[in-house]
């Protein structure tokens, strides 16, 4: 008994380790071929993959991007949209009333932004009703020390939709009949463009600006790409009634840019894109400057539609783009004393910031002589008298002339009369009455001394005449 005993305990011992083996043999098998299984199912959805993106997605992926650099670098020039080309009517009769804000989108990798900023504030600038300075850099904002320099928390810039969609949104808060977009290197003529917009209604929804149609082969490869775009580098007017609109564009599919946002956004919620030009189809707005355009404008024309214009330069040019500080200053100076935009003399315009536009009216620098009273026992200094435009009425433009109780022997005064679309200024002589005499029946408003738009002066006379002696005079 102890001997079979002995015998299986050997038995046991000397195949135990032959029975530990199998067993982690077995597990090892088994578990191997689980793994081998589980390897061979990875390892082909790997290889199918590994073939997806190594035959379909990568060459997908390089054509798309050697297709847009390839569009990019070798694309056709930019032509005009020729459906949004509108002649220019400068026989428009200029009126009184016109409120115009302009944002100077002042970007911080500019080259002297404080020369921009300064240049504008001298030229342009003084005459807008109203301008602001908008940046991302509080750098810019804290060297200004100008209330009127707005510094905004992002990092992007006026060529991104949100940024420029934001500013917008916000200056709209306080209604203006018209807003000028712009960013630091654009000059304006606001009395160009003043002649421009008093051709519409301000009330309507319009922008105007300069429309390219980039053609190119990205978009002969894509055809659902938008070929439109607003040049923002010449600046952009609208109504305010286009700000409004804008708010409602809505869509995700629509391009991020601001040149190509503003245009699809204008198609879908029907505001009006005018790109101005005169009656020799040059175009009022640029982007680019002079130096650039004046050389061209002898020599390169485009096309619009069945005939060739040049490029440059029209008499009513509104803007130009990309220039230097110091040119900003040399095209004010142009513009003031040379013909070549056209100009009708320096206007000064209310400078405060009410919220109601209506407020604001147009006043003139420009003051007429006046000649020295007669020697008499007792005279006194004439004041001077404002030029005026007909029409306007008395309260507007006539000051209490006189000092103390005298009244100037005579005086000398300047009307402007309407003949065609501009004002011709007359001149003519006044000799005031003796003390006590009554003067005649006066015309309620000097418009009323107007025939065939012809002034005539005798009533004109007895209507300043009449503020002269401090009558009673209800306009």
């Amino acid at each position: 008994m102890n001997s079979h005993r002995l015998v299986m305990d050997s038995y046991r011992m000397l195949f135990k380790p032959f029975r530990k083996g199998y067993a982690l043999i077995y597990v090892m098998t088994r578990y191997t071929y689980q793994l081998l299984g589980s390897r061979s199912l990875s390892s082909g959805r790997g290889r199918v993959l590994r073939y997806l993106f190594s035959e379909v997605l990568l060459p997908l992926l390089v054509g798309i991007s050697l297709g847009y650099v390839l569009g990019l670098t070798f694309g056709f020039e930019e032509t005009d949209s020729v459906d949004h080309l509108v002649q220019f009517d400068d026989e428009i009769t200029e009126r009184s009333l016109f409120f115009l804000r302009c944002i100077i989108l002042v970007h911080p990798d500019a080259k002297k932004p404080h020369s921009f900023m300064n240049a504008i504030k001298d030229t342009y600038g003084s005459i807008c009703n109203q301008t602001m300075y908008i940046t991302n850099s509080e750098e810019i904002k804290k060297k200004a020390g100008d209330k009127y320099v707005v510094a905004i928390e992002s990092n992007s810039n006026g060529f991104y939709w949100n940024y420029f969609n934001f500013i917008l949104q916000n200056s709209a808060e306080i209604p203006a009949q018209w807003t000028f977009v712009g960013d630091e290197q654009v000059y304006l003529s606001v009395h160009n463009l003043r002649k421009l917009v008093q051709t519409v209604n301000h009330k309507q929804s319009i922008m105007f600006g300069r429309v390219f149609v980039q053609k190119s082969i990205l978009y002969r490869i894509f055809p659902l790409l938008q070929p439109e775009r607003i040049a923002l580098q010449s600046g952009i007017v609208f109504s305010h009634s286009a700000i409004k609109d804008l708010s409602q564009c809505k869509g995700l599919l629509l391009p991020r840019a601001t040149e190509s946002r503003l245009y699809a956004c204008a198609k879908q919620v029907g505001i009006r894109i005018v790109d101005p030009i005169d009656e020799e189809g040059m175009h009022l707005f640029h982007e680019r400057d002079l130096k650039t355009l004046v050389p061209e404008g002898y020599i390169a024309e485009h096309k619009h539609g069945d005939k060739f214009v040049k490029g440059c330069c029209s008499d009513h040019a509104i803007t130009f783009g990309q220039m230097s500080y110091k040119d900003l200053r040399l095209a004010d100076f142009g513009s003031l004393h040379w013909s070549v935009f056209g100009i009708g003399g320096l206007e000064e315009v209310n400078a405060s910031y009410a919220i109601d536009p209506k407020e604001f009216l147009p006043k003139t620098t420009q003051r007429p002589k006046v000649l020295p009273p007669k020697k008499s026992a007792k005279s006194a200094l004439a004041k001077e008298v404002k030029l005026v435009h007909t029409g306007e009425k008395i309260e507007t433009f006539v000051e209490n002339i006189v000092e103390d109780e005298a009244a100037p022997s005579d005086i000398q005064m300047e009307f402007e009369v309407p003949q065609g679309n501009l004002y011709e200024r007359r001149e003519f002589h006044v000799e005031t009455p003796l003390r006590g005499v009554q003067p005649l029946p006066l015309p309620r408003s000097l418009h009323e001394c107007v025939e065939n738009g012809i002034l005539h002066i005798d009533r004109a006379a007895r209507l300043i005449l009449s503020k002269m002696h401090r009558q009673e005079f209800n306009v």
